[in-house]
């Protein structure tokens, strides 16, 4: 165990969701256990950063290297302000007095960027949680500590969705650390040190519901007319999507779609499904029901709408209602605001058509997946590819020999809007704007990256606005 210790250079922490526990403790665990579900973040062993306990300040920090979300199940890199050298920082900072009781105010933060699956670049604040109670074990060189800690923010929208107030676990291991406490002696009465760690950061799956990678609701009515069994509510023209590997199955999932107050719930196999991965999915109510539903799922088109006939409407009025829909473990919910589109005399002279309520989109948002982005429109989105065809970038950092990487679009490796070129054997990253939202010309520089060569697609407005391919870049090809 000894020699195991020794060899061990690595600091380990796993964040899970489990209730907090109440008491701080020295010479034992607060018996915490870790889960290795995504996501997950690590961290690599990095010099010259805090590890130990001094002025009353237990702090432990490590370089976050990646991040792994569970609606891709691929590493991306955590990477500095520069966009060129990964490494952001995972940094636990808890006030501990010299008897080892933990003070208010302790914090578990990992902060960087990092390319998200919409090719958008998130940061600085990836993670941020409250540490409400710790527990620390002297094991020899290396020590071992616990930490419970409530959740309470991060930047990270279209991988996960962090979701403030809930509880997790941190667990860790100390590399020669110089804390030798016990259950019966502080290990707080003086300051002291551990060497340089790295971290695995293992959080449960979503830490809360998982949203849709797309969800839009473009037109709600409520129609409360006169009458029995006549009134109306109409949610249409609404958008969802799931890209890979996140998928549902109508005929075991339970879909529950609410408007307003009013819920309505479909068992699984409800819905009539035809075409591949669940296709064009139907509902329609059995004869004389009452009330009377109608809903579809598209998930070729990535539509969905709901019609119900025969259900009370008078609760709703002017403002504000939230529409949701759930199917299985995934769930997205948008906040519209009703308004009046017209007005009907119940009881006395008027059209009959009673109250309608309505709210409408502008502008419409579609959930499809566009197969290029050559009208592009600013908002990006899972899948998009960019309109430039192939991009050849040279790789020159003045002491490695020099790399020529080209990436296509018929790979779908061009992409909207951010395209990133890495050299794994130094970690290095150039980052390249290829939404053809702006001009890109052969000699523009990222780093230690250089464009060298651009192919777009025929007629495509960068050719048109820009000029490429120009000139320069026979020049600086190999």
């Amino acid at each position: 165990m000894n020699i195991l210790k020794s060899y061990i250079k690595l600091l380990v922490a796993a964040l899970i969701l489990a209730p907090c526990l109440a008491l701080a403790v020295e010479g034992q665990l607060l018996g915490l256990s870790a889960t290795t579900g995504n996501p997950n973040i690590n961290s690599a062993t990095k010099t010259g950063l805090s590890c130990g306990y001094n002025a009353g300040i237990l702090s432990l920090q490590s370089e976050a290297s990646n991040i792994q979300f569970v609606d891709n199940g691929a590493f991306t890199d955590i990477f500095d302000s520069t966009g060129t050298v990964l490494g952001g920082l995972l940094s636990i900072s808890a006030p501990v007095d010299s008897s080892g009781n933990l003070g208010a105010g302790g914090t578990l933060t990992v902060t960087g960027f990092y390319l998200d699956s919409l090719g958008v670049v998130q940061g600085p604040t990836l993670l941020t949680a409250d540490i409400t109670d710790f527990g620390i074990l002297d094991s020899g060189s290396t020590d071992a500590a616990e930490f419970a800690i409530t959740v309470t923010g991060g930047a990270a929208p279209a991988d996960v969705n962090w979701v403030a107030s809930n509880s997790g676990n941190v667990l860790l291991s100390l590399v020669n650390s110089g804390y030798a406490g016990s259950a019966t002696t502080t290990g707080f009465g003086t300051d002291w040190t551990c060497d340089a760690s790295a971290a695995i950061v293992a959080l449960a799956q979503e830490m809360g519901v998982i949203p849709f990678d797309c969800f839009a609701v473009n037109r709600v009515l409520i129609r409360n007319k006169n009458g029995t069994n006549k009134d109306v509510i109409r949610v249409t023209k609404a958008g969802f999507r799931l890209d890979p590997p996140n998928t549902v199955d109508m005929a075991v999932d339970t879909t529950v779609i609410t408007v307003g107050a009013k819920t309505f719930t479909f068992p699984p196999g409800s819905f009539v499904c035809n075409g591949p991965n669940n296709g064009n999915c139907k509902f329609k109510s059995a004869t004389g029901a009452v009330p009377k539903i109608t809903a579809n799922l598209n998930f070729t088109k990535a539509t969905w709408g709901l019609r119900v006939k025969g259900e009370d409407t008078s609760g709703f009025t002017v403002g504000a209602i939230d529409v949701t829909l759930q199917i299985d473990g995934f769930e997205s919910t948008e906040s519209v605001t009703l308004k009046v589109q017209g007005m009907g005399s119940k009881g006395s002279k008027g059209s009959g058509k009673g109250d309608t309520l309505i709210f409408t989109a502008k502008p419409k948002k579609s959930c499809r997946r566009p197969g290029s982005d050559s009208s592009d429109n600013g908002d990006p989105g899972s899948g998009k590819l960019s309109c430039i065809s192939s991009m050849t970038v040279r790789y020159d950092n003045g002491v490695d020999p020099i790399e020529y990487i080209t990436k296509t679009r018929a790979a779908g490796e061009l992409l909207h809007p951010n395209t990133v070129f890495s050299d794994t054997l130094n970690n290095d990253l150039g980052i390249f704007h290829t939404s053809c939202s702006k001009c890109l010309t052969c000699g523009d520089v990222d780093g230690n990256f250089t464009i060298t060569g651009i192919d777009v697609l025929p007629g495509d407005k960068l050719s048109q606005k820009c000029g490429v391919p120009d000139a320069s870049c026979t020049t600086l090809l190999p």
